[in-house]
């Protein structure tokens, strides 16, 4: 008998909610509304795919299209596209600069590897073209523009002579 006084109870709560929360079409937005409102518009923060950036800017927030190494221009849609490709045509312009650059220990991370012989010794390696070397490819934008500066300093290539094209900057999304 007391579970079924507590029921009534319950119900009697329940239905005094339901009644209290129902509004008229006109106060309340439509499933449909409210899932046009979240998603964000994607396309507002495109930008001049056709303006180069160097590597003295930042790239948090930042979406790249492409790079332009000593004048040859390679689409990549990711950070992680721009590190790998950079390398690899780096890496066939000098297949043993990478293993120089492992053994002096120049291109290295405060606290992890960067570059090694060994995929163990990074979190996330990734071949380097043909080469036996690899890369961590774990890394923010900022992180790859760092690297790639220090690699191309290795190289001996003035960083005039690279580039990155944007195709997105969310940094307005990132602010609110």
């Amino acid at each position: 008998m007391e579970y079924m006084e507590e029921l009534k109870i319950l119900s009697r709560e329940l239905t005094e909610i339901l009644e209290n929360s129902i509004y008229s079409e006109n106060e309340e937005e439509t499933d449909d509304e409210k899932i046009r409102h979240s998603i964000k518009n994607y396309e507002q923060y495109r930008v001049d795919e056709t303006m180069s950036h160097s590597l003295y800017g930042t790239f948090r927030h930042k979406r790249p299209c492409a790079f332009v190494l000593n004048n040859n221009k390679v689409e990549a849609n990711s950070w992680k596209e721009i590190l790998l490709k950079t390398c690899e045509i780096l890496d066939t312009m000098d297949e043993k600069r990478f293993l120089k650059i492992i053994i002096d220990k120049k291109v290295q991370g405060r606290k992890n590897l960067l570059i090694s012989e060994s995929p163990k010794a990074l979190r996330s390696p990734e071949k380097i073209g043909k080469s036996n070397v690899f890369i961590e490819t774990n890394l923010s934008a900022d992180a790859v523009k760092n690297l790639l500066k220090k690699i191309l300093k290795e190289f001996e290539i003035p960083l005039t002579k690279y580039s990155i094209f944007l195709r997105a900057d969310y940094t307005p999304m990132s602010n609110n």
